[in-house]
């Protein structure tokens, strides 16, 4: 499925892929999975701070809190 693959995105990164770690958080939002959404988009905005999508994403689980 779809988080396995960017969960190997994310291997064959290192952990070094934004988008990887930007579109499982999608995944888990869409999964109903809040927590793990906030930990993918978290782990995003350590390697582009600026990513005005994943600070978007990131205010919009918080708000769904």
């Amino acid at each position: 499925s779809a988080l396995e693959f960017f969960g190997r995105a994310q291997e064959s990164s290192e952990g070094r892929s934004t988008e990887a770690w930007l579109n499982s958080a999608v995944c888990h939002q869409m999964l109903g999975q809040r927590a793990e959404a906030v930990d993918c988009v978290l782990r995003a905005l350590v390697l582009a701070p600026d990513l005005e999508h994943a600070q978007d994403l990131l205010t919009e689980l918080r708000q769904s809190a």
